[in-house]
């Protein structure tokens, strides 16, 4: 056996014996690897872009759900914005007044005026009646007038008007002169 090997060992170099034609394969041999015809991808690729357009056209366009204009509504969200855009109208038109805007907390925008630095009560209770009814920005924000906090005026010599943002439901609202509560009702029409 000795023998054997040694003249295996002498022909081959000690390299392995491999069997001939197993190192290099003809085309035919062997298991080739697929390649799909490129006409029939290009086919289902059109099939399937008239089939997502088609589809398209039956859905129709986006509409949300609920009453016309719910998209176009303010939210809470800009309370701070209306409250801001609020002030800016008031200052400009009564500096000497100092109006104060902050919200309750039933998110009822609540605008002070300091009954002394008022020369005229009257004026600015007209003044805010038609503001609430003719102003563009308060027409543009919803905002409603609560009719047991409009031209009130307070315990600490203020006089008071409360705005209802679109958010706000109609309900009870705290009164702020702090004896119990009175029902919410809200117009935008003058007293």
């Amino acid at each position: 056996r000795k023998q054997r090997l040694q003249k295996l060992n002498d022909i081959s170099g000690l390299r392995p014996f491999v069997a001939p034609g197993s190192l290099h394969q003809a085309k035919h041999e062997g298991n080739p690897e697929y390649v799909p015809e490129p006409f029939d991808n290009f086919h289902d690729e059109n099939m399937r872009q008239k089939w997502l357009e088609e589809k398209k056209v039956l859905a129709g366009p986006f509409v949300p759900s609920g009453a016309k204009g719910t998209l176009e509504k303010p939210t809470r969200a800009m309370l701070t914005d209306i409250m801001a855009h609020l002030y800016r109208i008031l200052s400009d038109d009564w500096e000497e007044a100092s109006p104060t805007v902050f919200t309750t907390e039933e998110d009822l925008i609540v605008i002070y005026f300091n009954v002394v630095t008022i020369r005229n009560l009257e004026g600015i209770k007209s003044y805010m009646n038609v503001l609430v009814q003719r102003n563009e920005s308060i027409c543009a924000y919803d905002l409603r007038r609560v009719t047991e906090g409009w031209g009130m005026q307070t315990d600490d010599s203020h006089l008071m008007f409360a705005l209802r943002p679109p958010w706000v439901k109609t309900k009870t609202y705290a009164n702020p002169n702090g004896t119990g509560s009175q029902q919410g009702e809200t117009s935008p029409a003058a007293p």
